[in-house]
């Protein structure tokens, strides 16, 4: 039930810390158009969920939900194997 580009976007976001969204685009190589657009499909799935990061209020960091982090390891074994 996902993509491969949300398979990547799982395994870009940092498990614990979460990763700030203008870091996503690049790793992925997207334009802020289409990662706004990923970004808001991940989330209505519940895979993801944004917070405004406490340091810099400008910024918004991306976390993994309970179900984003059973769908990392997943999309991690699934890399593995076509390894």
């Amino acid at each position: 039930n996902g993509t491969m580009s949300i398979g990547f976007a799982l395994l870009t976001i940092h498990g614990d810390e979460g990763t700030p969204a203008t870091k996503i685009g690049p790793l992925m190589g997207l334009e802020p158009r289409s990662l706004t657009r990923l970004l808001k499909s991940m989330e209505e799935k519940g895979l993801i969920y944004k917070q405004t990061d406490k340091q810099d209020k400008r910024s918004v960091r991306v976390f993994l939900t309970k179900e984003g982090k059973k769908k990392r390891e997943f999309a991690r074994e699934t890399v593995l194997r076509f390894n």
